[in-house]
């Protein structure tokens, strides 16, 4: 169960959280890696899905990438997937009345993404929530999750304790990086089943079941 009274703090992630935005970074991942004949598997971005680029290139590479082949990716799948998602991404359900509530309520929000800064803009842009978030942290040249440094950087910016923050993710590394932090976790299970997800404080199969009994964690 997660005490929301307590919470003074909220931080998102993005991907798989705020919008479906998980085939849209596949199809780009793909795109670019072909033009370098490197190929990028669905088995390898799903094992990756949630890690920031360093963490996917190491993992499809078989070895840790190089600065300047980082950098490269970051631009040229960051623009595909900018492109890609131009009309076409929607909130998930329950994320505005849940965005609504924390603002009303006068709780802090931020994302903690481990997508790069401009791909993190240009997505809040599409789904227009700009105006709900006091910082955007990116987790791109951070230690993947499940550290937790992404959600202790976020927590410091806003001047909130972590044991205030309430971490709302959908992946095991995201909630593991949360519990880390010594903040409450939230796992929406849009990318990843509930049987994955067990180490949150809370589990639900949609925002929208946030405020209900059937969010709480009761395993």
């Amino acid at each position: 169960m997660i005490p929301l009274d307590k919470i003074s703090a909220v931080l998102w992630d993005m991907d798989g959280v705020l919008a479906d935005t998980g085939e849209y970074h596949y199809q780009a991942m793909v795109s670019t890696l072909a033009s370098f004949r490197i190929e990028f598997s669905r088995e390898n971005y799903l094992q990756t899905f949630g890690t920031n680029i360093q963490n996917v290139l190491a993992v499809t590479l078989g070895e840790p990438p190089t600065e300047k082949f980082v950098q490269e990716i970051l631009l040229a799948q960051g623009m595909t997937f900018c492109n890609l998602i131009k009309g076409e991404l929607q909130l998930l359900p329950g994320v505005l009345k849940a965005l609504d509530y924390f603002k009303s309520s006068g709780i802090k929000q931020a994302i903690a993404s481990s997508s790069v800064d401009f791909l993190i803009q240009d997505t809040i842009d599409e789904i227009q929530i700009n105006d709900y978030f006091e910082i955007v942290i990116s987790g791109a040249h951070l230690p993947p999750k499940p550290n937790p440094d992404i959600f202790l950087r976020a927590a410091d910016a806003l001047q909130i304790p972590a044991k205030a923050c309430l971490v709302i993710e959908d992946s095991p590394a995201g909630i593991r990086g949360a519990n880390s932090a010594g903040m409450f976790s939230l796992a929406v299970t849009n990318t990843h089943p509930h049987s994955e997800l067990q180490m949150a404080d809370g589990i639900v199969n949609s925002l929208q079941d946030l405020f209900s009994p059937s969010g709480e964690k009761n395993n």
